[in-house]
């Protein structure tokens, strides 16, 4: 069956955020006086934000703060995040393939400044975040919600994801899965569509 739509992951799949993202949970950790390090935030990253604070067991009181702050922060060191080598060259041919999507653990208002940054001239047909209502991943939620919209068949879709929870989330759905290898997360690779860099997406492209 002819792949009609590619959903991307963002974090770790289209851009490197890692020094964005260090740089404001110190900003987190400095303002709310959490002791927990970066490396512990780092073994939840591609959950929601607000999962990710469960798992670090901090006060529920101050979860809407500390996102606040996060998000804040991140907007102004906005330039510290980049584009994997080759991303753009490889979405503009992709989007003469077929129709490309986002699904990321990341908020709204951040994923539309990243997009229209760093990506203005690619055409994605769905960009969707976290929202009310709907179960974040690993839950397939959020991903049939995605097949929903852009009205395809399961076996019509690929997701591209670098972690573990991206990997569920894919199985959860029923959907075919392409690791990338080159984000945050390492993932044991037998048994996984795998690529080096996304311009090695096509081997798996029909």
């Amino acid at each position: 069956m002819k792949i009609k739509l590619i959903i991307f992951d963002l974090d770790g799949v289209l851009i490197n955020s890692l020094p964005n993202m260090i740089y404001s949970w110190n900003a987190v950790r400095k303002k709310f006086k959490i002791k927990k390090s970066f490396l512990e935030y780092y073994k939840f990253i591609g959950l929601d934000f607000f999962e990710i604070l469960t798992n670090l067991n901090l006060k529920k009181k101050n979860f809407t703060q500390i996102k606040k702050t996060y998000s804040r922060s991140s907007i102004k060191a906005f330039n510290k995040i980049k584009l994997y080598p080759n991303v753009k060259k490889t979405l503009l041919k992709l989007n003469k393939l077929a129709d490309l999507a986002i699904l990321t653990s990341k908020d709204a208002a951040r994923t539309k400044k990243i997009l229209n940054k760093l990506l203005p001239e690619i055409k994605f047909k769905t960009v969707q975040s976290p929202v009310k209502g709907f179960r974040p991943k690993p839950f397939p939620d959020l991903m049939f919600k995605t097949i929903a919209k852009n009205n395809v068949f399961l076996n019509e879709v690929v997701f591209v994801g670098d972690s573990k929870y991206d990997l569920e989330m894919a199985k959860n759905s029923k959907v075919k899965f392409i690791y990338a290898n080159y984000g945050y997360s390492k993932l044991k690779k037998k048994n996984l569509n795998s690529i080096n860099s996304l311009s090695s997406i096509f081997k798996f492209i029909d």
